[in-house]
């Protein structure tokens, strides 16, 4: 799951290490040295920055309960945001203001979006469904998410208060938000099985798949540039997953 930094110069990544662990990197947007952010116990993965770029969020991943922790984008050590729980919380996105985390909480056999302060205070219930992977708007009005994280899922939208919930698609999951707010990508199933990335408008309509990158399989988490430029994804190539970055063309 790349994330390209705001300003676009740089990508956080999640890396299987030869020990079996996963860690969080960063890498030049344009390629270069990778550098290693976290080194913890459990794995951990699904980053994103903080608006300013100075913070990278991510969530642990393991056989107990998950929690969302940041670490200096510049290096140093990794704290906690939501509080250490019974269940867990993963997928955070911060609002483009800083001031917000929506995230996916898991109670009992449910997952659903919250919304909290961006210290993980507060948190509130954001759908009353099965949801998860929530993406907030450029603008901050609205929250993207999916049922679930299965390629037949949905994409779904709702205003960041909660109101106003409506479906865009009746499969795809992943969701990502082009800049200029009028289209939301997502990973869906192509003719072959294979994953495509697919783009559904904002208002409603049909979606339609992005012509040119192919996939070996499916779940290939994408995000796209802060100028909608460029689109950063992985891919499998035999037993090797590699990060690659897309022109427009």
């Amino acid at each position: 799951a790349p994330a390209f930094s705001p300003d676009g110069s740089t990508v956080a990544f999640s890396q299987g290490e030869p020990d079996g662990s996963w860690h969080i990197w960063t890498v030049p947007a344009a390629g270069g040295t990778p550098r290693q952010l976290t080194s913890g116990r459990v794995p951990e993965t699904y980053s994103r920055f903080a608006p300013d770029g100075a913070l990278v969020l991510y969530h642990t991943w393991s056989s107990g309960p998950d929690r969302v922790w940041r670490v200096p984008a510049g290096g140093g050590a990794p704290a906690p945001i939501t509080p250490a729980r019974q269940e867990d919380d993963a997928y955070p996105d911060p609002s483009p203001d800083g001031r917000s985390l929506a995230f996916a909480r898991t109670e009992g056999d449910q997952t659903r979006v919250y919304v909290s302060a961006a210290d993980g205070s507060g948190a509130r219930l954001l759908v009353n469904a099965a949801s998860t992977l929530p993406r907030w708007s450029k603008d901050g009005r609205w929250i993207a998410f999916a049922s679930s994280r299965s390629i037949n899922s949905g994409i779904f939208v709702v205003a960041a208060d909660g109101s106003g919930p409506r479906r865009l698609t009746d499969t795809g999951s992943w969701p990502a938000w082009w800049p200029d707010g009028l289209r939301i990508g997502y990973i869906a199933a192509g003719p072959d099985g294979n994953q495509q990335i697919h783009t559904v408008p904002f208002q409603g309509g049909p979606g339609r798949a992005i012509v040119g990158p192919r996939f070996n399989g499916a779940n290939y988490p994408f995000d796209i540039a802060p100028d909608g430029k460029s689109i950063v994804t992985t891919n499998t190539y035999l037993l090797a997953a590699e990060i690659w970055r897309l022109d427009p063309k």
